[in-house]
């Protein structure tokens, strides 16, 4: 399955409580991923700015503690395993693993339209390094994205990935806060088909226990 693009995150909370579009998307969003949790059970954010990487570290917590349960009605263990990637940097390690390795990975990209940022790559020539011209005059902004659109087209060329892109228009607190609220209720969708409860985190709590114990006892 492809994911339907979405693209930006503005009016979250208006269009999901309201029943317009992103109500459907986040739906059909949670529930595939619901679906198919046990063949695709770990979730790979890749996100093409180093601006991210805050939020990154926030889905992966989001993610891992909110979905990673017992089921409610069974003694079934279920999860899904967040992993938090900043395209640029990590693309020439992980996206090995997702093209060739064993297929049991989602994939969501993060893009920035604009990056309010006009910052070019000077036209200058290396010896030894000639054939790297071919960056020259780029902006920055420019390459990253079409790192980010190289990636896309060549997963979606691919089966058995489940693939799906995030678009906001630039970064700031309202963009941000979108998505924070897009995942929040993203996660809290998928806890409710997994039949979890994504509002707590009893596996924490014995080794919570067991600290204290010694703490108490070495002092």
């Amino acid at each position: 399955m492809r994911f339907i693009r979405v693209q930006g995150a503005r009016g979250v909370k208006e269009s999901f409580f309201n029943n317009h579009g992103y109500c459907e998307k986040l739906l059909t969003k949670a529930t595939y991923y619901a679906q198919v949790s046990n063949a695709y059970n770990i979730n790979c954010l890749f996100s093409y700015s180093e601006a991210f990487r805050e939020f990154n570290a926030w889905y992966v917590q989001l993610w891992g503690e909110s979905l990673g349960k017992k089921q409610r009605h069974s003694q079934l263990h279920v999860g899904l395993t967040p992993v938090g990637l900043i395209g640029p940097t990590d693309q020439h390690s992980f996206l090995q693993l997702i093209v060739d390795g064993k297929r049991d990975k989602t994939v969501t990209v993060i893009k920035i339209k604009d990056f309010e940022n006009s910052i070019k790559i000077p036209e200058i020539t290396l010896p030894a390094l000639e054939k790297l011209d071919i960056l020259n005059g780029y902006g920055f902004e420019e390459l990253i994205n079409m790192q980010a659109d190289a990636m896309i087209e060549s997963l979606e060329s691919l089966e058995f990935i489940p693939l799906d892109v995030i678009e906001v228009e630039k970064v700031n607190e309202q963009t941000i806060g979108e998505l924070i609220y897009y995942y929040e209720l993203l996660t809290a969708l998928v806890a409710q088909m997994l039949d979890i409860n994504a509002y707590n985190q009893p596996g924490v709590e014995m080794g919570k226990i067991i600290l204290k114990d010694k703490m108490v006892k070495n002092k």
